[in-house]
């Protein structure tokens, strides 16, 4: 089977998995300047088979692909492209209003803000200059990039922003991240943060060898250094598959999007493994995970080069001997109370005994900060969890299985309290997704009225 078609089933099977498809989505990739694959209008991605993905020119398109091919002709940067419906922009876009960059990976990946457009190509296209995606009035959204990854990270991503914009109408306002800020995170994401992973992938979408790439000659990286110091062999193995299964299943539960998030597990009092950065956790092998010293992060060898987070992982371990596994992450449900900076109430005695007591919210300071690791140090004081603003959250437990309980149960108690804020904003008393939504839609209106 052709690489594109295969990475546009692929692609497509993921987007259906994480319910952020509706009735007439539609995903395509370019595979020559003028060139594209594209999915067959009318047929659900659910139900999508090889012969429904096909090729056509993008000057000759015919008019229910127009969306696509007058997008690439107009944006040399982009070669995928996904027109989906996720659930949590809907509202948004009915309100037709503009997200502001209430979350990091928000500015990093979908731009500062994102506006909604007309139905229309040229107003869709007018919206989308200078970023990679647009909400579409009374409908969803087109999100693009380099990749399929990219464009389909772009929609997870996005609607999780909708998530956090819409409950921002119950549980109180988001706390918008400065405009000059959310712009620098975007510069920096697309010249280096994701410049190693987009080329990996875009060399298994061809077909090529990871180990052809540039970005793989990771083994002489001028900032390694040599760690004198060999561990008892199976258990060095056997953490390096912890961490490698720890992303994974970051993925799999839906509790991270794309390479977002970082984990960590000590290898003894000196030293830990971490996550690389800007890596597919699918990808990664457990070879890649770099050795990191606890006491001076900035010494690290045997791996890729480490999460740029990894001074937060080091300040945790450093401060607590019981704790052995860290994760950071981007969690729906989180995602929403960290964007609002909300400290969260003890929610049952589960939350009590694993998180110690209220999630706190560390001080907000950009990725990779001085600032954003203290936040974060002082915010788990007493604690196995806390927020990091406009972030995402950082959860530590005595091992791997145990923080993995930690993120669990503050997913689950941040759902439950935006559920009981939407029942008091309402003045109902059962809970559901439209009653939130309707509430938000007629909150908009309202103000632009």
């Amino acid at each position: 089977m052709n690489n594109n078609i295969q990475t546009i089933l692929d692609y497509a099977k993921r987007l259906v998995a994480e319910g952020v498809v509706g009735a007439d989505d539609m995903i395509s990739m370019r595979f020559e300047l003028n060139e594209m694959y594209i999915t067959k209008a009318g047929v659900k991605l659910a139900d999508l088979t090889e012969e429904d993905v096909i090729k056509m020119n993008i000057f000759t398109a015919e008019t229910e692909y127009k969306y696509h091919s007058e997008i690439y002709k107009e944006r040399a940067d982009i070669n995928a492209i996904c027109q989906c419906y996720p659930k949590w922009v809907m509202p948004v876009a009915k309100a037709g209003v503009t997200i502001p960059a209430v979350l990091d990976d928000m500015a990093q990946i979908v731009g500062p803000t994102c506006k909604t457009s007309a139905d229309d190509i040229a107003s869709i296209i007018k919206t989308l200059k200078g970023r990679n995606s647009c909400l579409v009035k009374d409908k969803g959204c087109i999100t693009s990039g380099r990749t399929m990854d990219e464009a389909y990270t772009c929609v997870l991503v996005l609607d999780k922003a909708s998530h956090c914009f819409v409950a921002s109408s119950v549980i109180g306002e988001n706390k918008i991240i400065n405009g000059l800020e959310a712009r620098l995170m975007r510069f920096i994401y697309k010249t280096k943060y994701s410049k190693k992973n987009q080329e990996n992938l875009t060399a298994k979408q061809e077909g090529a060898s990871a180990e052809n790439t540039t970005a793989e000659k990771s083994s002489a990286d001028k900032n390694a250094v040599v760690i004198n110091k060999t561990w008892e062999n199976d258990k060095e193995v056997e953490l390096r598959q912890v961490i490698k299964d720890s992303g994974v299943g970051l993925l799999a539960e839906n509790l991270v999007q794309g390479t977002w998030g970082n984990t960590a597990v000590r290898l003894d009092k000196d030293y830990m493994l971490v996550t690389p950065t800007g890596l597919d956790y699918i990808a990664l092998t457990p070879e890649d995970m770099p050795v990191v010293q606890i006491s001076d992060p900035s010494v690290w060898a045997h791996g890729k080069k480490p999460t740029s987070e990894r001074k937060i992982h080091a300040a945790i371990l450093q401060a607590r001997d019981e704790i052995n596994a860290t994760i950071h992450s981007h969690p729906i449900f989180c995602s929403v109370l960290a964007s609002a900076r909300i400290e969260l109430p003890v929610m049952s005695e589960e939350m009590q005994k694993l998180v110690g007591g209220t999630c706190r919210v560390g001080a907000y300071g950009l990725p990779g900060t001085k600032k954003l690791k203290q936040g974060t140090v002082e915010a788990m004081q007493g604690r196995n969890a806390c927020f990091m603003a406009n972030h995402g959250v950082f959860c530590a437990g005595k091992d791997m299985d145990e923080a993995f309980e930690i993120i669990r149960i503050m997913e689950k108690s941040c759902y439950e309290y935006i559920q009981q804020c939407t029942l008091k904003a309402t003045g109902q008393e059962v809970y559901s997704d439209d009653l939130l939504f309707d509430y938000f839609v007629e909150q908009k209106t309202a103000k632009k009225k």
